[in-house]
């Protein structure tokens, strides 16, 4: 049996409701809850050590918001699959959560 995605994954939460912790965050009428149900366009910066839910609440956001999601990983991706990435959607906005941020070189940056 070949499996096309991890079972993390396929387990991931699909909204909010689904998500567990964080609720000084994500309860309704908590902040992200607010930004989130109201469609508030925002850049997020999430820290947190691995498995806490940064990525998890990347994917909520986007199904929530009925936008598309992009992952650009800074240590192993580099500038022009990042611009790929962006010019997929030229007139939409969309989630793109850039993992291992920390890594992104100047030529990234600018």
């Amino acid at each position: 049996m070949t499996f096309k995605q991890p079972l993390a994954d396929l387990m991931r939460p699909n909204s909010l409701n689904e998500m567990i912790g964080q609720s000084h965050l994500l309860a309704p009428g908590k902040p992200l809850y607010q930004i989130i149900n109201n469609h508030v366009s925002i850049s997020l910066l999430l820290w947190g050590p691995p498995g806490c839910g940064k990525t998890t609440l990347a994917h909520v956001m986007a199904n929530m918001l009925k936008v598309p999601f992009e992952k650009f990983n800074a240590s192993i991706q580099n500038k022009s699959q990042l611009q790929a990435l962006i010019k997929l959607h030229p007139n939409e906005s969309f989630v793109l959560l850039l993992d291992e941020i920390h890594r992104l070189t100047k030529p990234i940056q600018d």
